[in-house]
């Protein structure tokens, strides 16, 4: 007679879609987990620092390029974000004080983004944060050589999605 495990989920209302068929196969699995690794540090920086992930990993990468400033298609590029979404993400910046826009010393038609000492100090705390989430994750999850494996399997992965992204891209039609 097989024991019967708990229901870990009594009292829990469904999750949306519960029920439906799911996608199958490795690619799915990793953006399932992508996303729910996405979810959890969003929660984190928002309760913790009061901003967006896009929010933090744009000061993150302005912080790490500093004192070199960037320009707006730099961060986008780096990111993946629209030249709009970027635009919306430096005005919250820079309300917050946390960045600066310059003119471009050559070209009056582009700007110059750099991050202040208070958006630098908070991308460090913050990344602190980030950081220690990330390595409690992985520690429970697998071991350091099995971490190890996986980023070198990830980097694979990127980099034959990153060739046929381009080739994609250079193709004609939607």
């Amino acid at each position: 007679m097989a024991s019967k495990r708990p229901d870990i989920a009594v009292g829990l209302s469904p999750p949306p879609g519960a029920g439906l068929p799911t996608p199958t196969g490795s690619c799915a699995e990793v953006i399932h987990a992508g996303a729910e690794l996405n979810e959890l540090l969003e929660r984190l920086v928002r309760r913790h620092a009061a901003m967006t992930l896009v929010q933090f990993r744009s000061i993150e990468l302005m912080a790490t390029a500093h004192p070199e400033r960037l320009e707006p298609w730099e961060v986008g590029e780096t990111l993946g974000l629209s030249s709009n979404h970027v635009s919306v993400v430096l005005d919250q910046l820079e309300a917050k004080g946390y960045v600066r826009r310059h003119a471009h010393p050559h070209d009056r038609r582009r700007r110059l983004i750099e991050v202040t000492d208070s958006g630098r100090e908070r991308a460090e705390e913050t990344s602190e944060l980030t950081r220690s989430l990330e390595t409690r994750i992985m520690a429970t999850a697998l071991t350091p050589a099995e971490h190890r494996q996986l980023m070198l399997l990830l980097e694979r992965v990127r980099a034959a999605t990153a060739g046929l992204a381009e080739a994609m891209r250079r193709r004609p039609g939607p």
